[in-house]
């Protein structure tokens, strides 16, 4: 690969990278924020009934646990970038991405399966 074609490689790597960082901070954030309103929310609601375990697992996860995982991560971020050949951090950058939206997707999951729960017991 010429030298120029590696140098927008890294460049977009980057520019991936940076896009990458940036949303996992508002998922992260969003998740730290929303996962005690909705424990607060389910505990009223389902006072009696047990929670699905997917649903359990995400409130019950300590916000310390959490941050250290996303410390983690965001070290595999950087550090992926000194990986050569040049197509090696956009190909992890690709699969950083798809695996946040999955990660997004089961949050959105969990906490949506207590409510389903709760509208099929009403019918």
């Amino acid at each position: 690969m010429n030298t120029t074609a590696e140098k927008v490689g890294r460049v977009g790597s980057i520019v991936f990278a940076a896009v990458n960082a940036v949303t996992f901070c508002m998922c992260l954030a969003g998740f730290l924020v929303s996962r005690g309103h909705f424990a607060e929310v389910f505990k009223d609601m389902f006072a009696g009934t047990a929670l699905p375990a997917l649903t359990a697992f995400f409130i019950n996860v300590p916000a310390a646990v959490v941050q250290v995982v996303a410390v983690l991560l965001f070290a595999l971020l950087v550090a992926k970038e000194w990986l050569r050949p040049v197509w090696i951090p956009l190909v992890l950058n690709s699969f950083w991405l798809a695996l946040g939206a999955v990660l997004v997707l089961l949050f959105i999951l969990a906490m949506m399966m207590p409510l389903a729960a709760l509208v099929t017991k009403m019918q």
